[in-house]
């Protein structure tokens, strides 16, 4: 004789209470994606303890309620503080980041006392969330606090698949490094007299046109003559950009056009410091 099949039904419903994204200049102020986050040993187990899920997202995380829980025990209610540790994996950040020139760092951003829910006093993450730590890397805590004024857990007398409070959301929002462009221009064939009759003209960034020096003869490492030509402002990085600069040359000795060659624009792995200045400077060899 068979036996009856008995079918169980679990509904599950988990609502996101809090949200933290990772904004970037660099991508435009889209998501970044640089950072890899996880809940610290002890906050994991006040999650797990508490009813809350954990999620990555790709350019942050969100913590999940039940919404079917009973959330009316005054435990719920006690002030917590969760601390997500977090960690850069992208070799590049530091160049294209307008953050601290330093290869090991540790910045703690915390939710306390933000109204608009960043994570950082200024608009942008600075040097004013560095703390002294040896570390290597750029790496961090992400602090949120469950407290009367910015709760986390749903609001006492909720009632099962009802929520009470809005989604919490908190943003990390870095900025673009800005750098100096220079283009060092060199041809196995002209000589240096020629050199001055180039120039860059229309170069535009995201509707912001720069300005340039005149040519400057110089002499590669190589030994090969050269030129090189630089903005007279720093330049926002981006990941993409939305126009380009053109190099030209005026016309000379009978020649019946002018050269134009479009310039490559500046890339995270051709930025360098400058001690003497404290600038950043973006070096591109260009071969015409």
């Amino acid at each position: 004789m068979q036996e009856p099949i008995t079918t169980f039904r679990h509904h599950l419903a988990y609502e996101a209470v809090v949200e933290c994204r990772i904004l970037h200049e660099y991508v435009n102020d889209g998501p970044c994606r640089a950072l890899d986050i996880r809940p610290t040993p002890d906050t994991a187990a006040k999650l797990r303890g508490l009813g809350l899920l954990f999620r990555t997202l790709p350019d942050g995380f969100l913590l999940i309620a039940d919404a079917a829980r009973d959330w009316s025990n005054p435990v719920y209610q006690r002030p917590e503080v969760f601390e997500f540790s977090f960690r850069v994996n992208d070799p590049q950040f530091l160049r294209y980041t307008e953050i601290p020139y330093l290869s090991g760092q540790f910045h703690v951003f915390d939710a306390l006392g933000r109204a608009d829910g960043t994570l950082h006093p200024g608009p942008f993450v600075d040097g004013s969330t560095r703390t002294d730590a040896d570390t290597d890397g750029i790496g961090g805590i992400i602090r949120l606090h469950h407290q009367e004024g910015s709760p986390i857990l749903p609001s006492p007398g909720t009632a099962p698949s009802e929520l009470a409070q809005p989604l919490r959301s908190h943003l990390i929002r870095f900025q673009a490094r800005r750098a100096f462009l220079r283009y060092i221009f060199t041809h196995k064939n002209q000589s240096t007299e020629d050199f001055g009759n180039y120039f860059i003209e229309n170069f535009e960034v995201n509707n912001a046109f720069y300005k340039f020096t005149s040519p400057r003869a110089m002499e590669l490492r190589n030994g090969r003559a050269g030129f090189d030509i630089r903005s007279t402002e720093p330049i926002p990085l981006r990941k993409s950009f939305e126009s380009r600069g053109n190099l030209r040359r005026k016309r000379v000795n009978g020649l019946p056009f002018e050269y134009r060659r479009t310039l490559p624009m500046p890339r995270p792995e051709n930025i360098i410091q400058d001690p003497l200045t404290d600038t950043f400077i973006c070096e591109m060899l260009v071969n015409l």
